[in-house]
């Protein structure tokens, strides 16, 4: 029924087209933004599931660069004891010549001086192997002289560490490093007969301790290279769930929007038609 105090008909139209402006509206902004979850108004429980997950991936995000730091700084401790091997190899070369009985004074003391001179480049190379502040091969008589064990974070929440232990690889000394790995002290020398003829097995048994540190070292490292890819995994898998949760398919909604602009198309028209009708009612009483 057509009159002019109300037009049901109009209004009827205009609803349909504010719904379908604000459908739009919605697929627009989900369009721009690539999420079909943006704020709690928008859904909030997975909203809140959302944001969540997003902080556990931060969490992770921590602890992947603190295993990075652990992972770079062993390495350079095994890196500082395969130098120290090297020395160790040559000091046995050393030892080895001094023993030869036909040397003669000279000669051994000439090969002891380089024998001295290497030696003392195990503490250098020990106390200097750093990565970022951190030493785990240095010498000392106290904890804090001494080289620290990583202790990178394991899980998000903190209350998990990794540990891999320090190797003190400096000479053996009874006053000032008296835990050394190595049997190989301060005062070795190979100025004598009887002495290199000692120093071959005391350089033997130096390079089995600086094996069996590598080794231990070399564990540590594949422990946290094993865990750090565990973490790498586990923030992509919960950024991939965050994804499904929030992230609009952006196919769909393309096409959604496609169907509410023919709508509000037709809607406009709708309301225009509506709008004509009371022109009608009162062209007859002209």
């Amino acid at each position: 029924m057509n009159g002019v105090g109300a037009n049901k008909a109009a209004m009827s139209a205009l609803r349909h087209l504010n719904a379908s402006d604000h459908a739009a509206q919605v697929v627009e902004n989900r369009l721009s933004s690539g999420l079909k979850i943006s704020s709690a108004k928008d859904n909030g429980a997975t909203w809140s599931i959302a944001q969540k997950q997003r902080a556990e991936i931060r969490g992770l995000d921590v602890v992947g660069e603190s295993l990075s730091r652990a992972q770079s700084t062993v390495e350079t401790a095994i890196e500082g004891a395969e130098r120290i091997r090297e020395i160790l190899m040559q000091l046995k070369q050393l030892a080895l010549a001094a023993s030869d009985r036909s040397l003669d004074t000279a000669r051994r003391t000439a090969l002891d001086v380089e024998f001295v001179d290497l030696r003392n480049d195990i503490n250098v190379v020990a106390n200097n192997t750093t990565f970022a502040g951190s030493n785990m091969i240095r010498g000392g008589r106290t904890a804090a002289q001494l080289g620290r064990s990583v202790t990178p974070l394991g899980d998000a929440d903190g209350g998990s560490k990794i540990v891999v232990a320090a190797e003190n690889l400096g000479l053996f000394h009874a006053t000032n490093n008296p835990t050394s790995r190595l049997t190989l002290s301060t005062n070795s020398r190979i100025n004598t007969l009887a002495r290199a003829t000692t120093m071959i097995a005391t350089v033997d048994n130096s390079l089995q301790a600086l094996s069996a540190a590598v080794g231990r070292l070399g564990v540590g490292a594949k422990a946290l290279e094993q865990h750090a890819d565990f973490t790498s995994k586990l923030r992509d898998s919960l950024q991939a769930g965050v994804s499904h949760l929030v992230d609009a398919d952006l196919g769909k909604e393309s096409a959604r929007l496609q169907a509410i602009q023919a709508r509000q198309d037709l809607g406009r028209r709708s309301v225009q038609l509506a709008n004509a009708a009371p022109a009608a009612v009162l062209a007859l009483f002209r």
